[in-house]
């Protein structure tokens, strides 16, 4: 789902005049098999979005060089010393490059700052409810002394009733929410569409990356780490709120609700790898879709015969007769297909892109540049996250499990 959320920020069929967008790079290397519907055409679609963050990672490296193309030598950060030195310094300039890259392009420090600001605010808000004197069944009582009314909500009815009052009750004032991060100040420089989006498109690329090597890889720790990104892009895009909750919900197994046993099964019983080796596992319901697979072949063969006792018999074997049939294939030296895919050579097609990126010095901030269709791209989406709404919501989904009622 969270391939899907990058497709419907970055993609767009009447975007093919814009310059480094996805749609206009699609054209350009003829991937008529991308659609605006990653459902429809999964393995394509990823192919080409992986392809198109793989171009912008060298896009900034040649920006964070100073080189002027591919070819070119770095002017900054040279490598001429690491020529015939280890692979450990190797791999620490590796990282130092990587970081400046990270630094530059895909971490927005002031949003950060905003960011965090705004969860520091709408946690100290709670805190100043949370704060008050509540009786024992945890309602707001009349400030006034002597009087035994309490309300729900410290709203508009406790502050008229305490009104009525002659005289009325004196109320302390709220304190003042503290900004931990300045804001922002209202600057004239226009905005640069083409280095928002392609930062933009790098971040999340980066980061729907992360999670595929993360489950290749059976890391269930690093997995999770994504879900918690996932979660603030689920809720920040309306029509993917579901998708929040599910998160959500995840997030709050493996961290409060489960015992420490089932919530570490939790996170590292989340992969397979049938043929072992490094880099070689699968998802669980991917697993679980080709024992499906396996399942349907014979039913099918039933015809007109299929009945409830039928498949649960077939159901129940499948693991039993697929182990039977592979050691028969093993005895009589019958070999199987592997079942590898064979991936073609984009070489010519990933040069192609990071050429036409170099050009367009993509990852140079020129203000005023303007897309027709990505007109005023946020850099970071999540800055459109109301960071109150979310802090109440998750708040108010915790409530409900405390209370034993449904997620919706």
């Amino acid at each position: 789902m969270s391939f899907q959320v990058i497709f419907k920020r970055h993609y767009s069929t009447v975007s093919d005049a814009d310059k480094g967008t996805l749609f206009a790079d699609r054209n350009v290397i003829n991937r008529r098999n991308v659609t605006a519907d990653v459902h429809s055409n999964w393995a394509h679609c990823k192919a080409f979005a992986i392809l198109e963050v793989k171009a912008r990672i060298i896009a900034a490296a040649i920006t964070v060089l100073g080189m002027q193309n591919i070819n070119d030598q770095p002017k900054h950060n040279s490598y001429i010393s690491l020529k015939h030195g280890t692979d450990q310094e190797k791999k620490h300039y590796l990282m130092k490059i990587s970081g400046q890259i990270v630094d530059q392009f895909v971490l927005d420090k002031h949003a950060l700052n905003s960011f965090l600001d705004s969860v520091l605010s709408a946690q100290e808000q709670d805190d100043v409810v949370n704060n008050q004197n509540l009786t024992a069944d945890g309602r707001f009582p009349c400030r006034q002394p002597g009087c035994n009314k309490s309300f729900k909500h410290d709203g508009r009815r406790r502050r008229d009733h305490e009104l009525t009052h002659d005289p009325p009750p004196v109320i302390p004032e709220k304190p003042a929410l503290s900004a931990t991060y300045p804001k922002k100040a209202l600057s004239s420089v226009k905005n640069d569409d083409v280095f928002n989006y392609d930062c933009s498109l790098l971040s999340q690329g980066l980061l729907f990356m992360d999670f595929l090597d993360a489950t290749s890889e059976g890391d269930g720790e690093r997995s999770i780490r994504c879900w918690k990104f996932f979660l603030l892009h689920f809720k920040e895009e309306k029509s993917t709120t579901k998708y929040a909750l599910e998160a959500l919900y995840l997030l709050l197994q493996v961290h409060s609700l489960l015992p420490p046993a089932e919530a570490h099964s939790l996170v590292w019983n989340r992969t397979v790898n049938n043929k072992g080796g490094p880099g070689k596992n699968v998802a669980l319901d991917l697993d679980m879709e080709h024992d499906n697979k396996d399942i349907k072949t014979p039913i099918k063969n039933l015809g007109p015969n299929v009945t409830e006792a039928a498949v649960r018999r077939i159901s129940q074997g499948q693991q039993k007769s697929k182990k039977m049939l592979t050691r028969l294939d093993r005895e009589i030296t019958v070999k199987q297909r592997s079942g590898k895919h064979v991936s073609a050579d984009y070489t010519k097609d990933l040069t192609t892109v990071s050429n036409l990126l170099i050009e367009e010095k993509v990852f140079q901030h020129s203000p005023g540049r303007q897309y027709k269709f990505f007109t005023s791209f946020a850099r970071d989406p999540l800055s459109r996250l109301d960071m109150s709404s979310l802090y109440q919501w998750i708040k108010g989904h915790t409530k409900n499990i405390a209370l034993g009622r449904k997620a919706r």
